[in-house]
C-alpha cells in the first residue's frame, strides 16, 4: 500500500474488483493455478496503489481480444484489504446514486 503512487505506465481498464478478488483482461495466455502479482492505482482522493497477489482461478480465451482472468487475492494484508473494502463500497454507493438519479 503506498499513498504516494509512483509514475504508472499502464493504460487504465475496467475491471470487477472486491476485498477478495479481481476479474480484468489482458492480452498474455495464464492458466488456472498461476500465481500473479496485481498493480493497481485506485482512483481515490488521494490516490492510492496497491500491491496484491493472488491465484488465477479461471481464464477464458477471447480470442484475438486476450483472456478475462479471475484472480482471487492470497495473504492480503489487513490495510490493504481494508482499502479496497472502502473503496469498493464506496463505488458501489456512487453507482446506486447515478441509477437512482435515471429513474
Amino acid at each position: 500500500l503506498n499513498l504516494e503512487p509512483e509514475t504508472v505506465e499502464a493504460e487504465p481498464q475496467q475491471v470487477n474488483i472486491s476485498a477478495s478478488g479481481i476479474r480484468f483482461m489482458i492480452k498474455d495466455k495464464v492458466e488456472q493455478g498461476d500465481m500473479l502479482e496485481v498493480k493497481m492505482l485506485l482512483p481515490t482522493t488521494p490516490m492510492v496503489s496497491i500491491v496484491a497477489y493472488g491465484q488465477v482461478v479461471s481464464s477464458e480465451c477471447l480470442g484475438s481480444a486476450g483472456y478475462v482472468v479471475a484472480v482471487q487475492f492470497v495473504n492480503m494484508d489487513s490495510e490493504v484489504r481494508d482499502r479496497l473494502i472502502q473503496y469498493t463500497l464506496n463505488r458501489q454507493r456512487e453507482i446506486i446514486r447515478k441509477q437512482r438519479q435515471l429513474e
